[in-house]
């Protein structure tokens, strides 16, 4: 019986032992999740801002063609 007794006993230690580790597993994805969500985010941002000015740069580069063929005549 006693054999029983501690066998149990160490079955149920084991179990207790791994119940802290679901709530840490569970903040650290929460926090990568996150943080793979703001840096998504910020790239996005960035990558806009860089398509708007080559956008700009386009325009110029535009008018710059239109005044020398203005001005070179056709």
């Amino acid at each position: 019986m006693d054999t029983q007794n501690l066998k149990r006993k160490r079955k149920m230690k084991r179990k207790q032992d791994f119940k802290f580790l679901l709530p840490v597993i569970g903040g650290i994805l929460l926090s990568l999740s996150a943080w793979t969500l703001v840096s998504i985010t910020e790239l996005q941002a960035t990558v806009s801002s860089i398509q708007n000015e080559l956008v700009n740069v386009d325009k110029q580069f535009g008018r710059i063609f239109y005044w020398f063929d203005k001005f070179t005549g056709k």
